[in-house]
């Protein structure tokens, strides 16, 4: 064989790596982080910008810009690359791998069983693959791929920001023995980013929680008109994201010295 392939099939293919081969790994998962959080800050903020044009419908929710001609692809490509990336995310041990691939699950499906709607009418709308105008018995054309489409992706809404609450407040928060802690005392920069990540948890359950009141409300109440002209639920989703977001951001420590330890 020649050196190349000794490299892969040798006996030296098991030697260790190099001293600097584990900073770049860190280097590398940090990266991962980074990117995860640049796109869900960036998502709601392309999609508000985009529905400014007249030709564009500003829908009541993320999840309903699935519809839209050029923005549903944003939208369907955003959520499966953060999903892909939680899959490539390799954390700081197994357990935490496994839970960000579990994590990904619930996020393609969001991208990919489409919420029911859209409520705004678009003239000339063009349907996605799979997705066929449902037969409407009241003025209001409705779009889904089934009935089951929109259960599931509420479902998986809802089991993706749970985990994303998760990770921040239980995941990111735990303490490395013997490097957090020094003389029984936790590190300021460890303890800041505590605090950081369990705000962000508190963010992401209390703005799931402010759109399933609105849910319940509609549902045993009836319509909530200034909920929907201030298209409420989109601006909940977007904080929710955007806390999702700055967790990830700490975690691949974007901030520099001011929070690492």
């Amino acid at each position: 064989m020649t050196p190349l392939f000794d490299n892969f099939f040798g006996p030296d293919r098991f030697q260790p790596d190099d001293k600097g081969a584990s900073a770049r790994m860190d280097a590398s998962q940090e990266t991962l982080a980074n990117i995860v959080a640049v796109i869900a800050f960036g998502l709601p903020v392309v999609l508000a910008v985009g529905a400014l044009s007249p030709a564009v419908c500003f829908h009541d929710s993320i999840s309903a810009f699935y519809y839209s001609r050029f923005f549903g692809g944003v939208f369907v490509g955003s959520v499966s690359i953060i999903a892909a990336l939680l899959v490539a995310y390799g954390g700081q041990g197994k357990n935490e791998w496994r839970l960000a691939s579990v994590a990904a699950i619930p996020a393609i499906l969001v991208a990919w069983m489409p919420t029911n709607g859209p409520k705004c009418q678009i003239d000339g709308l063009q349907l996605r693959a799979f997705v066929q105008e449902g037969a409407a018995e009241t003025a209001e054309v409705t779009y889904s791929l089934s009935a089951l489409a929109g259960i599931l992706h509420v479902g998986s809404a809802i089991l993706f920001f749970v985990f994303l609450a998760y990770f921040s407040a239980y995941v990111f928060t735990r303490e490395v023995k013997g490097f957090h802690r020094k003389d029984g005392e936790l590190g300021s920069a460890k303890e800041n980013r505590n605090r950081i990540y369990l705000w962000c948890a508190r963010v992401i359950v209390g703005s799931v929680s402010a759109i399933g009141l609105y849910w319940t409300y509609i549902k045993l109440i009836g319509e909530f008109p200034l909920w929907d002209s201030l298209r409420l639920t989109f601006v909940f989703e977007a904080i929710a994201l955007w806390a999702f977001g700055l967790s990830w951001l700490v975690k691949g420590r974007v901030f520099g010295r001011a929070l690492h330890d």
